[in-house]
């Protein structure tokens, strides 16, 4: 099906469908923009949107856009996580070695053990914003050298 517009001045303009529709359903455009833009009439554009089923392929489109996000944002988590085990594992054996030692703790290796177990109660946070500020306060503390007990001199 051939459709002819009369574009500005009288001329006849053969509208790019395929243009009109993609944008349509990729950028979220509406009828009357892409009318505009194109110098298509609002009615021609809905007449053909509607025989092609433009706003359902639109919702699909969302709808792949949605699931790659979806997935894209568990890969993430599933990172997170990882990175967090991993913390924890560090701070607990830094634990075992201030444990294992034979003499009795002096206070550096307390506050060094109390701010240890600090740092692992962090990593058992229940939502992302505490488990972000866990993220940064140990690594701030890492950074600092200040997990271990840091240098006192």
């Amino acid at each position: 099906m051939v459709e002819e517009a009369q574009g500005r001045g009288g001329a006849v303009v053969r509208p790019d469908w395929n243009q009109i529709r993609r944008e349509y359903v990729t950028t979220g455009a509406s009828q009357r923009d892409l009318s505009k833009k194109y110098n298509v009439s609002k009615s021609l554009i809905a007449k053909r949107a509607k025989e092609e089923n433009w706003l359902e392929k639109r919702g699909q489109y969302v709808g792949k856009i949605d699931a790659k996000v979806e997935q894209k944002t568990e890969s993430i988590i599933v990172d997170q996580t990882a990175r967090l085990y991993e913390a924890t594992n560090k701070l607990l054996d830094k634990v075992f070695q201030l444990l294992d030692l034979e003499e009795a703790l002096a206070p550096r290796d307390l506050k060094s053990l109390s701010s240890t177990l600090t740092d692992i109660k962090l990593l058992r946070a229940k939502d992302d914003t505490e488990i972000a500020v866990a993220e940064n306060t140990i690594s701030v503390r890492f950074i600092n050298n200040d997990w271990d007990g840091g240098d006192d001199a």
